[in-house]
């Protein structure tokens, strides 16, 4: 395996956490990791954003604090922090992650790069850069400290083979000035099937003439429904809205009306602590909620560690 592939492989990284799975066995959660999107704010106006029909919203700090002072209280180990709109932007920020600090909680951030020089990297673990056709000829970052992974991210929405190349010509520059530890290609999510399934093939041909071809890491995400929902039990996100979700995907499930939607609600962030406790079922209906699921394998291994076969169970 890439080594590289450790980096997002969500679905083996559970298997760190058997005691969260076997918990979940029992009906009992305890998350892992929150996403937090503060603010739903931002400074770029990207044409492939699967939430450009945001309205304009903000979590207010105290209404973090006890989000997250709820799941911590029941094991969280750390948060994303990301958007919603551009993270950094939130103007409680320093303070946010002033307290995240504080509570000793593990921390990384997904950002666009663009505001990172007049932050403190220091309290990451990792940061990716979403990198786009805004911002790919001008990108400044500053210096990340050793103990901080740098990872960029680069989504390819509707681009021919001839493009792809120019764009990983100028990723490859990018590589060279910053040394990032890796670089995520993925297809847009919001296209249809055989469009991903076409850019797939091209990234993987634009990664093999690459000149930093060993740094690059192709995500695949096929929209896809589990058979059921469990991943918001252990990754909960909490959105700009004040609201529980169960992923930071579902937006995609209505791509023609790209925002996070009413009906994916889980509850509202005073309400945590009785979602936490009020045992486990589907948090959506996949085939009818999620049909463009982009967590499905993650998604289905936890439904085979909540609902195991009991046919022939001791044959595996």
């Amino acid at each position: 395996m890439n080594k590289l592939n450790t980096y997002t492989s969500t679905g083996s990284k559970l298997f760190n956490h058997l005691d969260r799975l076997n918990a979940l066995q029992k009906g009992v959660v305890i998350p892992i990791v929150m996403h937090i999107m503060p603010t739903s704010v931002c400074n770029l106006n990207c044409s492939y954003c699967s939430v450009k029909n945001r309205p304009k919203e903000e979590l207010k700090l105290k209404d973090i604090k006890s989000t997250v002072m709820s799941a911590k209280n029941n094991g969280l180990k750390s948060v994303i922090i990301s958007g919603g709109g551009e993270p950094t932007l939130y103007p409680r920020y320093d303070e946010m992650i002033e307290f995240l600090q504080e509570e000793k909680l593990e921390m990384g951030l997904i950002t666009n790069g663009t505001t990172l020089k007049n932050k403190d990297i220091n309290p990451y673990k990792w940061v990716r850069v979403s990198i786009n056709p805004e911002t790919i000829d001008n990108l400044k970052l500053p210096v990340f400290p050793k103990t901080t992974t740098l990872g960029f991210s680069y989504i390819i929405s509707g681009l021919n083979m001839k493009q792809i190349s120019d764009v990983i010509v100028k990723l490859d520059k990018l590589i060279e000035l910053y040394q990032p530890a890796y670089v995520r290609l993925l297809a847009d999510c919001t296209m249809d099937l055989i469009d991903i399934q076409m850019t797939n093939r091209m990234i993987a041909v634009g990664i093999r003439d690459a000149y930093f071809k060993d740094i690059y890491m192709q995500q695949i995400k096929l929209p896809k429904p589990p058979k059921n929902c469990y991943l918001g039990y252990l990754h909960p996100v909490l959105y700009c809205d004040g609201y529980i979700y169960p992923c930071d995907s579902c937006v995609l499930n209505n791509v023609d009306d790209q925002k996070f939607h009413d009906k994916y609600r889980l509850c509202h962030y005073s309400k945590f602590k009785e979602f936490i406790h009020g045992g486990i079922k589907s948090l959506v209906n996949p085939s009818v909620d999620c049909p463009r699921c982009v967590f499905s394998k993650q998604n289905n291994l936890l439904d085979s560690i909540i609902n195991p076969p009991e046919v022939h169970k001791n044959f595996i």
